[in-house]
């Protein structure tokens, strides 16, 4: 946790100056790019106008992966938890309901997934 605040209190700054800078140039967008590249050299900065798309996809992708990540090991827990029930009606009974919304965040996790490839596949047909 250190480590995330450490690294968040050092980007915010520079993000703060790149955000400052942004339109003084008088080129918009193009001159925001230019100089995140310049302050952030990755490789995404090569991909010119579909960067943001690019970014926007790996952010999406991996708080999908997180979702689901989370949601099966609250699944394994609450499986735990029916197994050391041992009997008890109400540990049992909360043990279900607790994989049940588990298996619910999943399938909500796979349907907003379904729902951006929908999106991007219509978005892709009208530009092109």
């Amino acid at each position: 946790m250190h480590t995330l605040a450490f690294l968040l209190g050092m980007l915010v700054p520079k993000a703060h100056a790149i955000l400052n800078t942004v339109g003084s140039g008088g080129a918009g967008v193009d001159d925001m790019w230019t100089t995140i590249c310049n302050t952030f050299p990755a490789a995404f900065c090569n991909l010119g106008a579909n960067a943001p798309e690019y970014i926007a996809g790996i952010v999406v992708d991996f708080v999908f992966a997180v979702i689901v990540g989370i949601g099966v090991l609250v699944i394994i827990f609450a499986g735990l938890r029916l197994i050391f029930a041992a009997g008890n009606e109400e540990a049992t009974a909360d043990a279900k309901k607790i994989i049940t919304y588990a298996l619910l965040g999943i399938v909500l996790a796979l349907m907003a997934e379904a729902i951006k490839t929908f999106v991007i596949v219509v978005v892709e047909r009208a530009a092109g």
